[in-house]
């Protein structure tokens, strides 16, 4: 077995509603962790990858004044899934910022 890029693959039973809810922890856990505030959150539909990843573009202040906009391809599976006990475990799937993911 050759684990290329674990956590990556698509999420067929992933739902908008849930990366919904998901985006909105997402987005608490980000001001909290980084002292800055949501401006705007909104659902990009055209930039969604089909694999169970739901895209937004989300527009931060920072505690400087200055803004930073990020899209994020969320997951559609329950935080209690995605939150595994290790990253060895692979039942955590990745979310994307900026076309990037990292373990």
């Amino acid at each position: 077995m050759v684990l290329i890029n674990p956590g990556s693959g698509p999420l067929p039973t992933a739902t908008e509603e849930t990366a919904a809810a998901n985006i909105e922890s997402f987005i608490a856990d980000v001001c909290d962790s980084w002292h800055c505030g949501l401006v705007e959150s909104r659902r990009r539909l055209d930039k969604d990858n089909g694999d169970g990843r739901y895209a937004w573009e989300l527009e931060l202040a920072r505690p400087n004044g200055t803004h930073h906009t990020c899209e994020v391809q969320m997951f559609g599976v329950s935080l209690d899934y995605a939150r595994g006990v290790t990253a060895l475990t692979f039942a955590e799937p990745r979310n994307y910022v900026d076309d990037s993911s990292r373990m």
